[in-house]
């Protein structure tokens, strides 16, 4: 029998701001083939309540005004903020921003002792491959580097694979929120977050 065929490892970058054009490349689009059953989830939930959504539809976050990366130098003072890139091999794979900075956490309405992750995408051919794991540990360093309590995450019950992306390592839920989106009327947001433990000091 043959060997299977050994993945490509995934590289964490960190990256400045000039490549948040090569960042905004990477679509957020994917297709809402079911939703978080908001009224069964519980705050510790590691495997979540679905029901169909039928017909199914696409979201994109980006395509709302204002929303896309390009616009946040415009909308936010951005320059504090940490951008990762995942790499496999030489195509770039995915990417997150994270703030960790109290001042920036406060203006996005995040909680000050905790990191904000403010974005995390795959590339559609890369998704459930590991990459978002990939990403969001690295997310998780970067607040524990940046000596922040932990952090928190803001997505929808029409987002199911990032609900359990979080949920799987181990983000719970501290708020629900029906109604919350002018533009989304019908979607209730989702506020997981994960405390993470002080760095061991080397003996």
């Amino acid at each position: 029998m043959a060997p299977a065929a050994q993945q490509t490892p995934i590289e964490i970058r960190r990256e400045g701001h000039e490549s948040l054009a090569s960042y905004a490349a990477i679509t957020t689009a994917f297709e809402v083939r079911e939703v978080v059953d908001v009224e069964r989830l519980r705050s510790n939930a590691t495997l979540l309540p679905v029901r169909a959504e039928s017909p199914t539809w696409v979201k994109d976050y980006d395509a709302v005004p204002g929303n896309d990366p390009a616009s946040w130098p415009s909308r936010f003072d951005i320059h504090r903020w940490l951008l990762l890139a995942a790499y496999v091999g030489q195509v770039r794979a995915g990417g997150a921003v994270v703030a960790v900075d109290s001042d920036d956490v406060a203006h996005l309405g995040g909680r000050v002792s905790f990191a904000l992750l403010w974005d995390l995408r795959v590339a559609p051919p890369y998704r459930r491959r590991g990459v978002g794991r990939a990403l969001l540990a690295a997310a998780e360093a970067a607040a524990r580097d940046a000596s922040c309590h932990g952090v928190e995450v803001e997505t929808q019950d029409v987002n199911v694979p990032a609900c359990r992306l979080y949920a799987a390592a181990g983000y719970r839920l501290r708020e629900r929120t029906a109604g919350a989106y002018a533009d989304a009327p019908r979607e209730t947001r989702l506020i997981w977050n994960k405390p993470l433990a002080a760095p061991r000091a080397i003996r």
